[in-house]
């Protein structure tokens, strides 16, 4: 069994301050009949904590919050003053975690086939340091450090999310920072499996502004910000856009659960023909509606897989027709009848999904 630690965590440096950005889910590891396995215990989580109240000391975590919550508690005790000095505790943390907990570290390494992770990226402002980054996290029986850089991105998000941030520039505006920051972490939790959550709780909020007179919440509604950065041609080819309606005494319907409605077996046919979904993200949910965007391998994949669903399934016009007169398909999912519409991506009808009220 593998465990993914699933998480997009970056900062960065401008003229105005920092940029603190993270996802939404927080995982945890869950023991039923010792046997451990991975659970996810929210999707709409706000990551950022404060280390200390009277300074402008920041930080997220990456890892599960069995691991990481004990190095959130003992630091905080602390009350840090600046970014060195919380820095150095999670380093001594570390040191003394690794002292005492060997057995388990190789237990971890044996049964899950990788080396236990976590840690945590460190961001503030104080008197004598000014703007300071770092990061600080295990990585088997080692510490991994990171410090006196202008940007760090950690997780398995974090290499998409670098893509963005290659654009980065120290004399950017508060705006364009902020801006840059929503558009690195939308692009890396619509393309990394394990990172994200709804998007939703991802983007409202998902960044902090740490700046010399405090820390500043930036709020953005998903939709917003993914039709104003919209961009076919670079990322939007591999998806299919996916919208389902259900009876409103019934909760949200998971992801995978709709993967197979579509495709019997799992997904184990498309994947075997097709190619895989390599993630599927509940956007947002417009009244009774839920719309979700499904991220292929390829552009030839997601072509494949449209066809696909469009040769097994029939149409029909609803007797409320949803999302102005587009056709929707019926699929049953269990015991479950769900009102499902399928398109390929487009700007238009991202459009008019934002202009459900």
């Amino acid at each position: 069994m593998n465990l993914s630690k699933g998480t997009t965590n970056f900062a960065f440096k401008f003229k105005g301050g920092i940029v603190l950005g993270t996802d939404s889910r927080i995982t945890d590891i869950s023991t039923v009949n010792s046997v451990e396995r991975l659970v996810i215990v929210t999707d709409n989580e706000r990551k950022f904590f404060q280390l200390s109240s009277d300074s402008n000391i920041m930080c997220t975590f990456m890892g599960s919050r069995i691991h990481w919550d004990g190095m959130y508690n003992e630091i905080q005790k602390q009350a840090p003053k600046s970014v060195h000095e919380a820095y150095e505790l999670a380093k001594m943390y570390l040191a003394e975690y690794i002292k005492t907990h060997s057995g388990y570290i190789a237990k971890y390494l044996k049964r899950y086939q990788e080396e236990l992770g976590f840690g945590m990226l460190i961001a503030g402002c104080c008197e004598s340091e000014g703007y300071k980054l770092c990061s600080v996290s295990l990585e088997g029986k080692d510490i991994e450090v990171i410090e006196n850089v202008d940007i760090i991105v950690l997780g398995s998000g974090g290499w998409r999310a670098q893509q963005i941030l290659q654009n980065m520039k120290k004399n950017m505006t508060n705006e364009e920072a902020i801006d840059l920051g929503f558009k690195a972490l939308l692009y890396a939790t619509f393309y990394d499996r394990s990172s994200g959550g709804d998007l939703a709780g991802i983007l409202s909020p998902i960044l902090m502004h740490v700046h010399k007179n405090g820390v500043h919440k930036e709020d953005s509604n998903v939709l917003d910000q993914y039709y104003e950065k919209y961009d076919f041609m670079s990322t939007e080819q591999e998806s299919l856009f996916l919208v389902y309606s259900t009876d409103a005494s019934e909760i949200e319907i998971a992801d995978d659960e709709i993967i197979r409605a579509i495709w019997p077996g799992g997904g184990v046919n498309l994947n075997q023909k097709h190619g895989d979904v390599i993630t599927a993200h509940l956007v947002a949910k417009k009244r009774d509606f839920y719309f979700h965007r499904l991220v292929f391998d390829t552009p030839q994949e997601a072509e494949a897989a449209y066809n696909l669903i469009h040769r097994k399934q029939n149409n029909y016009l609803p007797s409320t027709v949803a999302l102005q007169n587009l056709l929707t398909k019926f699929v049953h999912s269990g015991t479950r009848t769900v009102s499902l519409f399928v398109a390929k991506s487009s700007r238009n009808l991202l459009k008019e999904i934002c202009s459900m009220s």
